[in-house]
């Protein structure tokens, strides 16, 4: 996985302008702020998703 996969499976619509994740579409539910540790996740995730989610949050973390 890298940030361009990572961008095509969470989409735009779930990357805000600060690199934190929200949405509902196509996620059930899904939030994570910037230097967060942990995300809030709510309904049925694939695989790719998932790994999409974790390395976002690996990588864009400022507090690392």
């Amino acid at each position: 996985m890298d940030e361009k996969q990572a961008t095509e499976i969470l989409t735009n619509d779930t990357i805000l302008s600060d690199g934190s994740l929200d949405g509902s579409f196509p996620f059930p539910y899904l939030s994570w702020r910037i230097g967060n540790k942990e995300a809030t996740l709510d309904g049925e995730f694939t695989v790719d998703k998932l790994e999409a989610i974790a390395w976002w949050m690996k990588n864009k973390r400022k507090n690392k």
